[in-house]
């Protein structure tokens, strides 16, 4: 009997432990988060458009939310965040009327600006960043 109840402790136990450790995963996305998981699918898509010399994805005037989007509780915008989010728009802007001749290369300096941000705020994506850059 004692078997039975020591398993039964360690069962909910376990349920238990289970269940605190996913009630975190149930908290919603800052608006923000979800502009940045936005414009990371989008980008991997306007880099294998430029590679395979087709169509751009349509330019996303949702991009301009940068600015408004609300961050999480956790990430505070600091204080040069606006200056960095005008400078995405401006070059994203640049990107999409450039010649096609020059995309790589404005599509490149789209991306460095992500780059400067995210080594100022919100580190953690730094890599997967880097790697939308395409090779000359």
């Amino acid at each position: 009997m004692l078997k039975s109840k020591s398993s039964y402790l360690l069962f909910y136990f376990f349920i238990s432990v289970f269940w605190v450790a996913n009630s975190n995963l149930s908290v919603s996305e800052s608006q923000l988060s979800k502009l940045m998981r936005f414009m990371a699918n989008d980008f991997k898509s306007i880099k294998t458009k430029i590679n395979a010399n087709e169509k751009l994805p349509e330019y996303q005037k949702k991009y301009k939310k940068i600015i408004s989007a609300k961050a999480s509780a956790d990430s505070k915008k600091g204080e040069h965040y606006l200056e960095y989010a005008e400078l995405f728009l401006k070059q994203y802007d640049r990107f999409y009327s450039s010649e096609k001749a020059i995309q790589k290369k404005e599509f490149n300096n789209l991306v460095s600006t992500c780059i400067r941000c995210h080594e100022s705020y919100c580190p953690g994506p730094l890599t997967m960043i880097k790697k939308l850059k395409i090779s000359p």
